[in-house]
């Protein structure tokens, strides 16, 4: 996206232009990522705080953590998902 930005201040419509035929399609992809990044990196906090814990039996911890890893692989494979639909 900084390429685009550079071509926007630049005012060069006609390589602008190109940029966003090539582009467009993963530029609509934006918001959905942010969305997925903001998710990913609350999952990470979840578990710095889970292995941080001291009041968490192991079984619990593992048990938690496996979720969480569960929910970062279903994140990732809709990354994928959506990059295949805008391709």
């Amino acid at each position: 996206m900084l390429f685009r930005s550079v071509l926007e201040r630049t005012g060069n419509n006609a390589d602008l232009k190109e940029y966003l035929e090539q582009h467009g399609k993963l530029y609509g992809l934006k918001h959905y990522i942010n969305v997925i990044d903001k998710n990913m990196k609350q999952l990470r906090q979840m578990q710095m705080a889970i292995t941080a814990s001291t009041t968490m039996s192991a079984d619990a911890k593992r048990e938690a953590l496996d979720a969480i890893h569960d929910r970062q692989l279903a994140l990732t494979a809709r990354i994928k998902m959506l990059r295949k639909q805008y391709e």
